[in-house]
């Protein structure tokens, strides 16, 4: 984890990262719930930029039927994935640990997926207003 920041919200202390995920463990028989720490923030981010070089083209040609400049379009679709997995994890790393003495961890990993689908739908949708340009094909096709 990165930076590690020691903290204490709400009487939980935790170390607060950008970068990595502190390992959740019962409390009372110390047994490892959800992993965490570098390796599987790395595993995670692996992932969802594979998931991304996926959708990036789908979303270019099937949804968007653009013609804009592929390089372009593709670096500010990373920056925006970039942009997106740093301000979640931080935000996920501020409030987690706190939420895991209060509630269930089904529900705050419900909460995890819905900020994260949050921010990533509002950053999104800028960047593609951005890269995907409305009324770019008929402006193509008109001259």
């Amino acid at each position: 984890m990165w930076p590690q920041v020691h903290m204490n919200l709400f009487g939980v202390e935790f170390d607060w990262s950008l970068l990595g995920y502190e390992v959740l463990t019962d409390k009372t028989t110390g047994e490892v719930l959800i992993g965490g720490g570098l390796g599987y923030f790395i595993s995670y981010e692996v992932g969802s930029f594979l998931a991304q070089c996926i959708n990036f083209p789908l979303q270019r040609n099937i949804t968007f039927k653009s013609k804009g400049n592929p390089a372009y379009q593709a670096m500010w679709y990373f920056i925006a994935w970039v942009v997106i997995s740093l301000i979640c994890n931080g935000f996920n790393n501020l409030w987690m640990p706190i939420a895991q003495q209060y509630v269930a961890p089904a529900i705050y990993n419900l909460l995890v997926t819905f900020i994260t689908g949050g921010v990533s739908m509002i950053i999104f949708f800028f960047v593609f207003k951005i890269i995907f340009p409305e009324g770019e094909p008929e402006k193509k096709a008109s001259k």
